[in-house]
């Protein structure tokens, strides 16, 4: 099995039995701005 087709595997095992990740809160456009990315 090829790298590429693990990968593929294991993102169709989590999604049919619900893997949960643990996901970074979203930062505020406040935040953003202070670091200097624009067009949000």
């Amino acid at each position: 099995m090829t790298v590429w087709e693990f990968a593929c595997a294991r993102q169709g095992w989590d999604q049919a039995y619900g893997s949960k990740k643990e996901t970074a809160a979203a930062m505020s456009d406040e935040r953003l701005a202070e670091l200097g990315i624009e067009g949000f």
